[in-house]
């Protein structure tokens, strides 16, 4: 049943002819690019310096041109089907030139909806820039982080998340979003900038659903849920749906632990401090929180975006790394309210400066052209 609903909804998505209408400003992308920040610069040449292949750096691996790393890439696709693990790679293979961008599918859905996605993502941007000349691997998957999976790569894939020690993918900004930021993003800032710092609640709010550990015991969401039972006066989380557990495992939720209806972020934004906990890899609440004007509370995490070295704990967010250090934390804030507030103006400056739109976009061109660079200069 999944399955047909993810080609019923690829579909649709594929003969959308307004399928994916992100806004993007020419003149906000070209300043973008031509002032490209700092942390931006870095983080991308991070990611090539640190991507490892048997041991050897990416710049001083067997790629010495493009054939090379055609061949890498070949060699990668090859060794997932012979330990059949391609499906569950989820790649996509991706070559530009002159700016056409041709795609050979490797997923189990062939209008996958993320696939769909991407393909207009790229379709609609080579619009406002011109892509260079490369070939990439792609996955369209959460994360690429089993060691098996791993030991198949000759060349890397780009994803939206990554363990922190995980060298053989690099970070792709998750452009999925990027056509509900224009209208989600923009009714966040409106509304927090309606919304006075006094006016929030003083409770760290949640919801979501039980994506994470299929380990009840290892959930950091259930622990979570859990404290608020513990410490209501501090914190309002709870579920809102179950799924990806086994009927076990939901049985005892639904008899410990009351379901609530979902909650949107303009909803969420009333209160102080806001919670951003790990699902199935990175936590998706995250990237809109940074706009929010509360306080993000995020749980110590091994999971990496493209924009977490840009962002720093203490200054514009608060990360915990337990339920004590979660309480202690939320006591500091409360007796703290004007630091408080400073700390999420600092997330709130950051998210417009670094996550729109443009900055994403921006961010991709660059990442693209150095992977381009790369294989042409060695």
């Amino acid at each position: 049943m999944q399955k047909l609903k993810q080609n019923l909804k690829g579909f649709y998505l594929a003969i959308r002819k307004d399928n994916f209408n992100f806004q993007i400003s020419k003149k906000n992308l070209d300043e973008k690019i031509n002032n490209f920040p700092t942390w931006m610069e870095n983080q991308i040449n991070s990611e090539f310096k640190n991507c490892e292949f048997k041991n050897c750096e990416f710049k001083n691996c067997e790629f010495t041109n493009s054939e090379n790393i055609k061949n890498e890439i070949d060699q990668t696709i090859q060794n997932l089907k012979d330990q059949n693990l391609l499906k569950e790679a989820e790649i996509v293979k991706v070559k530009i030139k002159n700016n056409k961008i041709r795609y050979k599918n490797f997923l189990h859905l062939k209008l996958h909806p993320r696939f769909v996605r991407f393909q207009n993502f790229m379709q609609k941007s080579k619009k406002f820039i011109k892509f260079p000349d490369t070939v990439f691997l792609y996955s369209i998957a959460d994360s690429i982080d089993n060691p098996k999976l791993l030991e198949c790569l000759k060349a890397p894939v780009f994803c939206i998340s990554k363990k922190q020690s995980n060298n053989k993918v690099i970070l792709f900004p998750h452009i999925e979003w990027m056509e509900k930021n224009d209208l989600l993003l923009d009714s966040i800032s409106k509304a927090a900038v309606h919304l006075n710092w006094d006016q929030k609640k003083p409770q760290a709010f949640w919801r979501g659903a039980t994506t994470g550990y299929l380990e009840l015991a290892k959930n950091e969401r259930l622990k979570v849920v859990k404290l608020a039972s513990h410490y209501p006066h501090l914190i309002d989380a709870s579920f809102s749906n179950i799924s990806q557990i086994t009927e076990e495992n939901k049985n005892y939720l639904l008899k410990n632990f009351e379901l609530k209806e979902k909650s949107s972020p303009i909803d969420q934004i009333q209160y102080k401090y806001l919670l951003s906990i790990d699902g199935n890899a990175f936590s998706g609440s995250f990237f809109w929180q940074l706009f929010s004007n509360s306080v993000i509370l995020k749980n110590k995490s091994d999971y990496l975006e493209w924009y977490y070295s840009g962002v720093k704990s203490d200054k514009h967010y608060l990360e915990f790394d337990s339920d004590k250090d979660l309480i202690a934390k939320l006591h500091w804030l409360k007796d703290n309210d004007k630091k408080a507030k400073k700390i999420s103006e600092n997330a709130n400056i950051f998210a417009n400066e670094n996550l729109k739109n443009e900055d994403t976009l921006a961010y991709i061109f660059k990442l693209l052209t150095k992977h381009s660079e790369i294989i042409k200069n060695n």
